[in-house]
């Protein structure tokens, strides 16, 4: 959420703004989706608002329980009162994020320059203070641990991994049945259709992580690093990093039914 004013105190936008992040907080993807559809016709462009907003994501498909989790708000003005700020600081200390952005525009005849500096949190403490919110959010995250915090233990093929995440333990089973002899279709098949096209990336030839990168656009959120890449017969394939709760338990229970796994959670967290 980004709140512009044009006063010089700000006046009450940090007010304004949280009113705005709580609507957000509450919108689910398909909303997004539509809402910005609208605004993608009301412009005049023809893009595909879904793809766009995955590509922004990183995303591979829409995933409601991780999305508009956290929402970031930048407060834009030509200068702040004290209130303002003293209560964006409180805030931040409270798990929010919340900068303050001063801009002032200089004119030089016909030319216009615009001075933009970040003054909350200040750029020399930004990196601490953005350390100590992410503890104290993990802090609470480890007093209510939810779904998407569950470790697993999983075993395939012989192979055990204790209190490992969700993605850790899917690329560990796909790459053991990769090493296996299976190849990555025949893997994709037993969960779904839609397995293959989202979930991997592939190219010809046995590839490093240099040459797969050149070969294959699109990578983001996908595992590319040479000792995980996985390679059968005569081809290179990387797996999405990724993963939705139900899709990832999908995926997982298509997986143990067809082959020799087991998995469940573990008490354990990071």
């Amino acid at each position: 959420v980004i709140e512009l004013k044009r006063t010089e105190s700000g006046g009450h936008m940090e007010l304004q703004a949280l009113r705005y992040a709580a609507m957000v907080s509450t919108m689910t993807f398909d909303k997004a989706r539509d809402i910005y559809r609208a605004h993608l016709q009301e412009m005049g462009r023809d893009d595909d608002p879904e793809s766009s907003l995955l590509e922004f994501l990183e995303w591979d498909e829409p995933d409601e329980e991780l999305f508009a989790q956290d929402v970031r708000v930048i407060l834009a003005s030509a200068d702040f009162s004290k209130e303002l700020t003293t209560t964006v600081m409180w805030l931040n200390q409270r798990g929010l994020d919340i900068r303050c952005v001063r801009l002032q525009p200089y004119s030089d005849g016909e030319r216009v320059f615009l001075d933009v500096q970040q003054v909350i949190p200040l750029p020399e403490t930004e990196e601490f203070q953005i350390q100590m919110r992410e503890k104290v959010q993990r802090e609470k995250q480890t007093k209510s641990i939810g779904p998407y915090r569950t470790r697993y233990d999983v075993e395939v093929l012989g192979e055990k991994y204790q209190n490992v995440s969700k993605r850790v333990a899917i690329f560990r089973v796909i790459q053991a049945l990769v090493q296996s002899g299976r190849s990555p279709e025949e893997i994709s098949s037993k969960v779904d259709d839609k397995f293959y096209k989202r979930r991997l990336r592939v190219a010809e030839g046995d590839l490093d992580e240099k040459d797969f990168s050149k070969a294959v656009k699109g990578l983001k959120g996908f595992i590319v690093r040479d000792n995980e890449l996985m390679h059968h017969d005569g081809r290179t394939y990387a797996i999405s990093w990724h993963w939705g709760g139900e899709s990832w338990h999908a995926a997982m229970r298509a997986l143990a039914e067809s082959y020799e796994i087991r998995f469940s959670p573990t008490e354990s967290v990071d």
